[in-house]
């Protein structure tokens, strides 16, 4: 896997994460400060930085804890 493929996390795989649809997704950032995409498509799939996603997985543990 290239270093790009690392860095960076699509739509389509988040929904397979956390088993939510994309409109799920793409209404996170606001209603649950879900990272906004680093490189949003208009008509196609976003990219997130995985760390971004990660450090928000993070936050919303120890929410739950």
């Amino acid at each position: 896997m290239s270093e790009v493929a690392k860095k960076f996390i699509s739509t389509s795989e988040l929904c397979q994460r956390y088993d939510k649809s994309s409109r799920t997704i793409s209404r996170w950032p606001v209603t649950r400060g879900f990272p906004k995409p680093a490189i949003a498509n208009n008509g196609s799939e976003n990219l997130y930085l995985m760390e971004e996603v990660e450090a928000w997985e993070e936050r919303e543990m120890r929410k739950g804890a």
